[in-house]
């Protein structure tokens, strides 16, 4: 299992046209591909009015919108990234060029065998908190 995440921010004035290219074009030719597991775009709230703080510093600065494509194919995950989700794609469609581009893969995994075969936790019964110094709070031991 792998992930790609594309961090960037859209120009000003072109949040239409890279909100429309994103989901109307990319994600459905991600996620439609052989090895691919799905292709999301996450995009921040608008931010709340100016508090008086602000006002005096200056605003806070914007939250980047988000593309997290994930594969069971790094191979193909790879491919992806070298080919559509470049900076120069994401340029043409409106996004600044300050765009960040992270690879993650999953290194462990448990089956559901082996997560079954996993102890359960020892429930903690009023000796054994004594013994061990653990105290539920509101609760005194005599």
């Amino acid at each position: 299992q792998s992930a790609v995440a594309i961090r960037f921010t859209p120009n000003e004035g072109a949040e239409n046209k890279l909100s429309g290219w994103i989901s109307q074009e990319l994600l459905p030719d991600l996620a439609s591909r052989r090895g691919m597991v799905g292709a999301h775009l996450m995009r921040p709230v608008p931010p709340p009015p100016m508090t008086r703080e602000q006002a005096l510093r200056g605003p806070d600065q914007a939250m980047p919108w988000l593309v997290l494509a994930t594969a069971y194919d790094t191979g193909v995950l790879r491919q992806v990234a070298t080919d559509k989700l470049t900076l120069s794609a994401f340029a043409d469609h409106g996004a600044s060029p300050d765009l960040t581009t992270g690879l993650y893969q999953l290194h462990c995994t448990a089956t559901a065998e082996e997560a079954t075969r996993t102890l359960k936790p020892q429930d903690m019964t009023p000796e054994l908190r004594k013994k061990s110094g653990a105290r539920q709070t509101g609760q005194t031991d005599q």
